[in-house]
């Protein structure tokens, strides 16, 4: 979750990942949703991804403001944030870095609070990744010992954003999967 909170915020800011931190489980921070059935990046992910925007907001208006600034008067619509800075999309040498915006303007940091809930499209849309998995098995008739030759799994996840994490959960999922049906209650079918 650390990281994937990390790399929303850094694709949000338009920073490397290695300029972003995370904080999560202290008693201190603003309450989430209960993290399990894979719905913290949808919630808690939103939240991070809002409060990146306007901070960025906020730091557009403080160059947009600035008589000195190369980015006098430009709008959201116009300007891009990548690798640290702002640029004009229609002239890229026109651009500043967050940091020069912070310096000029006496600030250290900039801060975003936001209010994060879920939207009409959870009335219209599934919110949920889908999987089907295909098992391969072989049975000894004379042992009745079963092995699974072969597995495929094929999976519809949205927008993954960890690659890393996403392939852990398919693995269990396959894992559990076999586990359960190898180890529930055998019938044994005494036609055969």
């Amino acid at each position: 979750t650390w990281t994937t909170m990390k790399i929303i915020g850094a694709e949000a800011l338009g920073l490397s990942l290695d300029r972003v931190r995370s904080e999560l489980g202290d008693s201190s921070l603003p309450k989430a949703a209960v993290h399990g059935a894979s719905a913290t990046t949808a919630s808690v992910g939103s939240a991070v991804y809002e409060a990146c925007v306007a901070a960025r907001a906020k730091l557009l208006a403080l160059a947009s403001n600035a008589a000195s600034s190369p980015l006098k008067g430009a709008t959201e619509e116009q300007v891009v944030f990548a690798d640290g800075r702002i640029s004009l999309t229609s002239d890229p040498s026109r651009n500043e870095t967050y940091s020069d915006i912070l310096l000029r303007n006496g600030l250290e940091s900039i801060e975003a609070t936001v209010t994060s809930a879920p939207g009409s499209e959870w009335e219209k849309f599934s919110m949920h990744a889908f999987i089907a998995h295909f098992v391969e098995v072989r049975i000894d008739s004379e042992l009745g010992v079963l092995r699974v030759s072969r597995s495929v799994t094929g999976c519809g996840g949205g927008r993954i954003m960890n690659e890393k994490t996403a392939l852990t959960q398919l693995t269990g999922a396959v894992v559990g999967g076999l586990g359960m049906a190898l180890t529930e209650e055998t019938v044994i079918d005494h036609r055969m």
